[in-house]
C-alpha cells in the first residue's frame, strides 16, 4: 500500500466509551479487535507466565551533535531538564509505525495526543511486519515514503514481535539470537532509525512489553536489549522501554490491573497483545515520556493509569 493510499489513524470512539465504562462501572472490555488478529510466532506460544528483570534503565537518549526539528515545533531534547517552564509543543507532525502491537500502541496514542492544539498524529502501523521479513514488507522503503509525505517531527517505533526469527547474512541463514544474528538486526536497527534522524526527525523506539509465554517474553527481551543498544549509539535517538508498565511489582506477566482505581484488563486473549485499556495505559505512559525527553508541555488528553 502506496503512503497515498493510507489514511490519518482513524479515530475510534470507543476508547472514549471505554474510559467512561472503567471509571463508571468497572465492567471488563473488549479487546482492541486490530490488536487480536495476528498471533506472531503462535506455534512457540507455551507457557503461561513469565518471571523477568526489568531492563536498568526505561529511557536511553542521544542527542550528540543532532540538531532539532523545528519547522514550528519545539521538541528538543537537548534543554536542560530544570528548564522552569517547558514551551507548549507548537506544530508538531508525530509519525508512529510498528507492527500489530505498534497498531495497538498508535490506536492509543492518537487517543492521548491529537487533542493539543498544532499537533498532529499519524499511524501507519502494519500487522504482522518487522525487520526481519523485508520480503513481506520493507519498513525502510515504506518509511522513507512516509517521511517524503509527512514530514514529521518525531517518529515513534514500535517493532519487534515478529522478528524472533532467522534471517539471511551474506546468503546464510543465522538463527535468532546468535551473534551472526545480533550484529545483522543490529545493522537493520541502524538502518531504519538513521533514516528518519537524516529527514531532521528525532526517533522514540518504544520496547516491547512483557509476554505470556516465557520463551517469547526472552526473545522479545533481546530484541529491547539490541533496539536499547543501537538508539543509545544513534544521535537523535531514544529508546523507552514500557516493560514494567505492564508487568506486576515482582516483574510478572499480568492480564489485568486496576487502572484509574477500577478492576480492568489489560491484554488480549493471546498473552501478546493489549486491549483498549492496556493501550491507553501504553498511550498514556508514552505521551509523558515524550514530554520529559522533548521538553515540552504535553500530557495524555485522557490518562489511564495502574493504581493497583
Amino acid at each position: 500500500m502506496s503512503p497515498t493510499q493510507r489514511i490519518r489513524f482513524r479515530p475510534r470512539p470507543l476508547l472514549a466509551m471505554t474510559l467512561v465504562a472503567l471509571l463508571m462501572t468497572g465492567v471488563g472490555l473488549r479487546t482492541f479487535a486490530g490488536g487480536a488478529t495476528n498471533v506472531p510466532n503462535g506455534s512457540k506460544q507455551h507457557g503461561t507466565t513469565t518471571t523477568t528483570t526489568v531492563p536498568p534503565s526505561d529511557v536511553v537518549v542521544n542527542t550528540a551533535a543532532f540538531t532539532p526539528p523545528r519547522r514550528g515545533c519545539t521538541f528538543d531534547a537537548r534543554t536542560p531538564a530544570t528548564k522552569a517552564a517547558p514551551p507548549r509543543p507548537g506544530r508538531c507532525e508525530i509519525l508512529e509505525i510498528g507492527d500489530s502491537l505498534g497498531v495497538d500502541l498508535g490506536y492509543g496514542l492518537y487517543h492521548q495526543m491529537t487533542p493539543p492544539a498544532g499537533v498532529s498524529f499519524v499511524s501507519t502501523a502494519k500487522e504482522s511486519t518487522g525487520l526481519v521479513n523485508t520480503n513481506f514488507y520493507n519498513w525502510p522503503l515504506h518509511l522513507r515514503q512516509d517521511l517524503a509525505l509527512y514530514r514529521p517531527h518525531l517518529v515513534i517505533i514500535s517493532l519487534g514481535a515478529n522478528d524472533n526469527h532467522s534471517l539471511a547474512v551474506h546468503g546464510e541463514s543465522q538463527l535468532f539470537g546468535t551473534r551472526e544474528w545480533r550484529i545483522a538486526y543490529s545493522q537493520r536497527l541502524h538502518q531504519i532509525m538513521t533514516e528518519a534522524t537524516a529527514s531532521g526527525a528525532y526517533v522514540l523506539w518504544v520496547g516491547m512489553p512483557i509476554m505470556q509465554n516465557p520463551i517469547f517474553s526472552h526473545d522479545v527481551q533481546i530484541i529491547n536489549s539490541l533496539a536499547r543498544t543501537v538508539a543509545g549509539q544513534t544521535r537523535g535517538a531514544a529508546y523507552v522501554s514500557v516493560w514494567s508498565v505492564l508487568a506486576s511489582p515482582q516483574g510478572k506477566y499480568r492480564a489485568g490491573a486496576y487502572v484509574n482505581r477500577v478492576s480492568a484488563g489489560l491484554r488480549g486473549a493471546d498473552g501478546i497483545h493489549v486491549n483498549n485499556v492496556g493501550a491507553g495505559v501504553l498511550a498514556t505512559f508514552v505521551t509523558t515520556k515524550v514530554a520529559d525527553i522533548y521538553h515540552v508541555r504535553l500530557a495524555p488528553a485522557h490518562p489511564m493509569v495502574i493504581t493497583g
